[in-house]
């Protein structure tokens, strides 16, 4: 026996919540599992009927397992939680009830109200698509559901109302789209009042960093941030965070004031940052940050490690301007070199071998940093880390990942008395030049070290010396090169952070603006061509429905009466006639009207054919 059409989109309408729920609430996916078990049995009754003996206990085991959830983690980080299994457990309690249009339309806002609930942790334009591509069959449904589409099966007729979900999904978009940019910006929006689970920080811009980890990330193709520099450079380091404390084994950030600003000597670069939610604080930039132009969070600029940081860890979409400076470019006093020139006793005779053997002593601070990467050019850049700490890396593999080189640079230089710190961030990204943004992903996690000199940090990526796998050299191509769909869609993703998600008053305003300019500047040729390819859209729309339909939904919904909705507009007059004379004689001028105006077309259609 099949399915109803109907049926059909009230299973989508109230499982694809559900669906997205697995991911939004991962923690919970024992629970979620159940509540979908729960879920199917209760549809599969509701549209096959029967099994009367299991529906109080369906009630009374989500009831159950809603009130679990409550009292599970009471708190308002979970209220979303705990509101999305109050809902399902009502669309359960529903779906086992009868069949009427009270019941579908409750049971249709309880899954609209699940679907915002887990829209709070999405972000992407996937989100964006599911919520136009559930609007629409929940526009269908209605109509279905004012000419009682739980009884209907009519082929006929349900491609009509089909079109005309379609018209009426597209009119309600278009305009809830004007709407979207026209209206005033919230300073702060109803679901930044909710607070989410913050997620684990991986390693590209952690606090402290084991050797070899970075390893683990090497496939990983997540997007963490993009960017938009104004200045074009082959060596896109993006700073994260800096490492001063080496245990032999582990990098660890300090929280001590070691350093102090004196003055910027170099031209201000502009970035613009688009920061996926991470859990870390750390705003990834190219070059020292200088200042912070605009935000839709609190940034702030740690001075001495130059890097800019959030007060609170990110937990949903951050865009970030502001302008920076390349490290030459700043100038530094050091008040504390200490911690910049640990090295642990045990690597101690290990380094004063290689500085021995490489003739490192004496020379000066160009020549070294230039018998260094001759040093390291012997080593070979992998993914593969075998050594198990550093003393492996410098004497029996002599290969690892860029921590390892990233480590052995600064031990070296620190034991030739030259203060120096790991920096961990990003390196490189995909250019998308339909939107002028760098796409950096996990895989893209780099390490390298600073060196502090004659009042300024220099960067020394030993890691660019060393020979590389090949392995590595199929790592490093640009997705976006390789992939046009893959560039069309991360230019979707772009504009819809930029312009939906990180709308803001000054963005809304500028947007407004241009649309005002290109309105004051439009020539009168241009009018006339829109309104005359609009007045073709509509024509062509209006050939392709019925009227005829359009009549009988008008009656239907207006007087609660069961008409025939195959009825032409004859058949409706007649059928009023002989069934509802009331009606009729309240509607028979209208209906004399349109009967006349209907035939009309039809008598042109039939002339021209």
């Amino acid at each position: 026996m099949a399915i109803k059409p109907f049926f059909l989109l009230l299973t989508l309408i109230v499982a694809l919540p559900l669906l997205l729920s697995f991911v939004s609430f991962e923690e919970y996916l024992p629970e979620l599992l159940v509540l979908g078990v729960l879920l199917l049995l209760s549809l599969f009754i509701h549209i096959r009927g029967g099994f009367r003996f299991l529906k109080p206990l369906l009630v009374a085991a989500v009831f159950l397992l809603t009130l679990f959830v409550w009292i599970k983690d009471f708190s308002l980080e979970k209220l979303p939680l705990n509101l999305f299994f109050t809902a399902y457990a009502f669309s359960v309690f529903l779906l086992l009830k009868d069949k009427n249009f009270r019941n579908y339309f409750y049971i249709s806002l309880l899954s609209f109200l699940a679907l915002a609930i887990v829209g709070i942790n999405f972000q992407s334009v996937v989100y964006g698509f599911l919520i136009f591509f559930y609007l629409f069959n929940l526009v269908y449904f209605f109509l279905l559901l004012a000419v009682k589409g739980f009884e209907l099966d009519e082929p006929k007729v349900l491609k009509n109302l089909f079109k005309y979900a379609l018209l009426v999904f597209v009119f309600v978009v278009t305009f809830g789209s004007v709407l979207f940019f026209i209206l005033p910006r919230p300073e702060k929006p109803l679901v930044a009042l909710i607070k989410k689970e913050i997620p684990k920080p991986a390693v590209g811009f952690s606090n402290e960093v084991k050797l070899g980890s970075f390893s683990q990330i090497a496939e990983d193709k997540t997007v963490v941030f993009r960017a938009k520099i104004s200045v074009k450079t082959p060596d896109l380091y993006w700073r994260g965070n800096t490492l001063e404390l080496f245990d032999g084994n582990r990098w660890r950030s300090i929280s001590l004031n070691y350093a102090k600003v004196i003055g910027y000597q170099s031209e201000e670069i502009r970035e613009t940052l688009l920061l996926t939610p991470y859990g870390g604080r750390n705003i990834f930039t190219y070059g020292f940050p200088v200042r912070v132009l605009d935000s839709n969070g609190e940034i702030f600029i740690n001075e001495t490690k130059g890097v800019a940081e959030a007060r609170k860890p990110v937990v949903k979409p951050l865009k970030v301007e502001l302008l920076a400076v390349e490290p030459r470019g700043v100038g530094v006093k050091l008040l504390n070199e200490r911690p910049l020139l640990y090295v642990p006793p045990r690597l101690k005779p290990l380094l004063e071998r290689i500085v021995k053997e490489h003739h490192l002593r004496g020379l000066s601070f160009g020549l070294l940093l230039k018998r260094l990467g001759e040093y390291f050019s012997s080593f070979r850049y992998s993914l593969n880390n075998r050594a198990r700490d550093l003393e492996e890396f410098l004497t029996v593999y002599r290969e690892g990942n860029c921590e390892y080189f990233a480590s052995a640079a600064a031990l070296i230089l620190r034991y030739l008395g030259y203060p120096t710190r790991v920096v961990v961030g990003f390196f490189g990204g995909d250019f998308n030049p339909l939107t002028g943004y760098y796409v950096v992903r996990q895989k893209d996690a780099h390490a390298w070290t600073e060196i502090y000199f004659n009042h300024r940090w220099f960067r020394f990526d030993a890691t660019k010396y060393a020979q590389t796998s090949r392995e590595v050299e199929n790592t490093d191509k640009n997705l976006l090169e390789k992939n046009r769909l893959q560039l069309f869609w991360d230019t979707l993703n772009t504009l819809w952070l930029e312009y939906v998600i990180n709308l803001d008053r000054q963005k809304q305003s500028q947007l407004l603006n241009t649309v005002k300019n290109l309105f004051l500047h439009i020539s009168l040729l241009s009018v006339i061509k829109l309104v005359f390819l609009l007045s073709l859209l509509l024509f062509l729309g209006y050939l392709l429905l019925k009227p005829s339909v359009l009549l009988v939904v008008y009656y239907r919904l207006k007087y609660r009466i069961s008409i025939p909705l195959s009825l032409s507009p004859i058949g409706i007059y007649l059928y009023l006639w002989e069934h509802y004379p009331a009606i009729w004689k309240r509607e028979k001028d209208g209906l004399l009207k349109a009967l006349i105006y209907l035939s009309n077309i039809r008598y042109k259609r039939v002339k021209k054919t």
